[in-house]
């Protein structure tokens, strides 16, 4: 019974110094990260290009902190919906980030092989665009 209650204390005392001894409360790393869309605030750019002419668009978008960093534009498959959606991918990375909204640009280049109509939306909220019609001839 001693030899049990011996054993007991020592598999406590091991777990709690193995819990308390490996605590991630605050070791001074940044592992804070963290992607999303960015809501567009203008864009403009050409209305009529030719074949294989690229359309070059300057787009503001809101970047929600000081961490953010724009990755990329995603755009939507437009034959799940006739349409593309065109939306600012930034990246957040840090903890400890001043929420100081700021507009950026950058520019997103639309081309295409065939002659038509294209519409690009480019989201100002979750169910708000600006759309552009893109004239595109021979």
């Amino acid at each position: 019974m001693k030899k049990m209650r011996f054993i007991y204390l020592i598999v406590v005392t091991l777990t709690t110094l193995l819990i308390t001894g490996c605590s991630l409360d605050d070791d001074g790393s940044d592992n804070c990260y963290y992607i999303g869309y960015a809501s567009v605030s203008g864009v403009t750019g050409p209305e009529t290009v030719a074949v294989n002419e690229p359309a070059v668009f300057d787009v503001d978008f809101v970047v929600l902190s000081d961490c953010g960093d724009f990755v990329r534009f995603q755009v939507s498959n437009p034959s799940v919906s006739g349409f593309r959606t065109v939306s600012p991918v930034v990246a957040y990375t840090g903890c400890q980030c001043a929420e100081i909204a700021t507009t950026e640009t950058d520019q997103f280049t639309f081309q295409v092989t065939e002659a038509g109509e294209y519409e690009l939306r480019f989201p100002t909220s979750n169910t708000n665009y600006i759309t552009k019609i893109i004239t595109v001839t021979e």
